[in-house]
């Protein structure tokens, strides 16, 4: 009883896993999650940073609790940012884990997208689109930092061999 429902077949659908013996190997779930938690943290002091070094933190000039410009700095800067910071974490879990790369990197993303996740819910109002960005382009930059780790990986073997 084939079918696309069995598991490893979703898996080869997603394009996650190459052959039958990455389907089997396992998945480390700590790279992933501290990775991820590590991307959105130092996403979130960089936005801090940034902020407050382009002179907006604190009340808007029309005694807004925020500035607004400090909220469009922030949505801009923590996208890009934690793209890159998701990319990166995604390339050290998948090293780090040392098989299903791609997997791993996807993961880190989705463990910095939860924390953002969160972000929107209980954010400021009006920045859910941002948000939702956001959390895709984390997921996209951890699988190509997965995705950069096995080139490596591959490279190293085959220069070993």
């Amino acid at each position: 009883m084939g079918g696309f429902y069995n598991g490893t077949d979703a898996w080869h659908f997603a394009g996650l896993v190459d052959s039958e013996t990455m389907a089997r190997e396992r998945i480390r779930w700590i790279y992933p999650i501290v990775g991820g938690i590590i991307a959105e943290a130092l996403t979130i002091a960089l936005i801090a940073l940034v902020v407050a070094v382009t002179g907006h933190g604190g009340s808007g000039t029309r005694g807004e609790p925020i500035d607004p410009v400090a909220q469009r700095i922030g949505a801009v800067t923590g996208a890009t940012l934690g793209s890159a910071l998701c990319f990166v974490m995604g390339w050290w879990a998948g090293r780090r884990a040392d098989g299903r790369f791609e997997t791993h990197g996807v993961l880190t993303g989705a463990s910095a997208g939860f924390l953002t996740a969160l972000g929107a819910i209980f954010g400021p109002p009006g920045q859910t689109t941002y948000y939702v960005v956001a959390v895709l382009m984390k997921l996209f930059a951890g699988r190509a930092g997965g995705r950069m780790a096995q080139r490596m990986a591959d490279d190293a073997r085959r220069s070993a061999a």
